[in-house]
């Protein structure tokens, strides 16, 4: 049993070889489905996004662009453009209540999950930040 499924068509319009068959039932080879996703790259990200924002969090894609023009293109915690960090700004919501909160860089999103959008955790944080501890070289 070959390790790909095979699809419904058995031969390849553009002459490529049909073992070359891949996982999905686009109807084109491997190779064509290939050149296809390389060349739509945009498009089908796009349309990713769209499903996803729409499936996830309730929202357009006009809505999510909207919000970001709201926000200027930048993070709502560290204003960094996503220009800037050559990243896309990502949804932030309450995980509770599943609100939008605003968008966010990863590395600010990724920071809130890890300390569980705790107040309490940031605070002291905060503090730690602040007090500025130097600790020798032993």
């Amino acid at each position: 049993m070959s390790k790909y499924r095979t699809s419904r068509v058995r031969f390849c319009p553009q002459g490529h070889d049909t073992i070359r068959f891949g996982r999905r039932y686009s109807g084109q080879c491997r190779m064509c489905d290939l050149n296809y996703r390389r060349t739509h790259k945009t498009t089908i990200r796009n349309i990713a996004k769209k499903c996803k924002l729409k499936q996830v969090y309730g929202l357009t894609l006009e809505q999510f662009q909207d919000l970001a023009i709201r926000q200027n293109n930048t993070c709502a915690i560290c204003y960094r453009s996503q220009k800037d960090s050559n990243k896309l700004l990502v949804v932030d919501h309450d995980h509770k209540t599943g609100r939008i909160r605003g968008l966010l860089c990863t590395s600010c999103n990724l920071s809130l999950g890890l300390i569980n959008d705790s107040k309490d955790v940031l605070k002291s944080a905060l503090k730690y930040l602040e007090e500025s501890h130097v600790v020798s070289a032993v």
